[in-house]
């Protein structure tokens, strides 16, 4: 039997995991049916209820607005899913509909890539939403000593770490409303997570203060934003000569673990992640 599965947000046309899927299906060999279906919040329950009874459904990729409504309508939800507040997958597996975010493993995925050793470093996150979180959580797994989680409006940020600080006894999460509060100390790792990119930003990361809060050479610069994949953030960076790690990086990180978690690990995973980098910068370019 053909395997099913599909993407589901509201809009959902510009999602590119159809063609995400439809690469990883061509390089396995499985056969997968993959769609985008428009699923608008109203009708978000009824959607699941039908879909329970489908024999060749393997899953569900959740994207914006239902990551966190869906987590009530599933039969289980991940420990590390529960903790960021967020599914982005569902696994279809004996009729069970288990939730997972793999967006932590993709931001896992990233750093290792970028040979980032975050053990005992600081962290700045921009930004307080669900990206946010699942970059917060992600650095405080790799070892993080503290995580500095920057939003204008403060009570988003504030809660993050109100609600991280007692799972993490290891990682110190801090809250500020503007990195100018920040700016005497230095950080490893800048991750903007906000959907608007440097634009949201403009007026608080000038070159400046970006230059004066990472650490040396050695210092990354990463931003969950792939469309485009050189954002003015990540321009800035360079600008300043620190390393930079593209929203691609993430999502075909992400992606990778979602097929895992639907299948078995990937036996040639770096040569499939090199084809999706191709294939995906291809498509992007031919969108400007």
């Amino acid at each position: 039997m053909t395997k099913t599965a599909a993407v589901i947000g509201h809009p959902v046309s510009h999602s590119l995991s159809p063609e995400i899927f439809a690469y990883f299906a061509k390089v396995t060999g499985v056969e997968l049916k993959y769609d985008a279906v428009d699923v608008p919040p109203e009708i978000l329950a009824e959607f699941i209820r039908t879909q329970r009874s489908r024999p060749d459904l393997i899953g569900f990729n959740v994207t914006i607005p239902h990551k966190e409504d869906v987590m009530a309508l599933l039969d289980k939800v991940s420990t590390e899913a529960r903790t960021v507040g967020a599914v982005n997958v569902i696994e279809i597996k004996n009729g069970r509909w288990t939730g997972h975010n793999t967006d932590i493993l993709g931001l896992q995925d990233s750093f290792q890539l970028a040979d980032l050793d975050l053990e005992g470093e600081t962290v700045v996150i921009l930004g307080a939403g669900g990206a946010a979180r699942a970059a917060a959580f992600a650095a405080a797994v790799e070892g993080a000593a503290r995580v500095v989680i920057s939003n204008r409006n403060l009570i988003r940020a504030v809660n993050i770490a109100n609600e991280f600080n007692p799972v993490f006894s290891d990682t110190e999460f801090l809250s500020v409303s503007s990195l100018h509060n920040f700016a005497d100390e230095e950080a490893s790792l800048i991750i903007q997570s906000t959907p608007l990119g440097m634009s949201s930003v403009d007026d608080e990361v000038d070159e400046e203060l970006f230059a004066a809060l990472l650490n040396g050479p050695k210092a990354v610069a990463f931003d969950l934003v792939y469309r485009p994949e050189e954002t003015k953030f990540l321009k800035i960076a360079k600008r300043n000569g620190f390393q930079t790690i593209t929203g691609l990086s993430m999502l075909i990180g992400q992606a990778l673990a979602t097929w895992e978690v639907w299948f078995s690990p990937l036996e040639n995973r770096e040569a499939v992640r090199l084809g999706l980098f191709d294939l995906l910068r291809t498509r992007l370019a031919g969108q400007k």
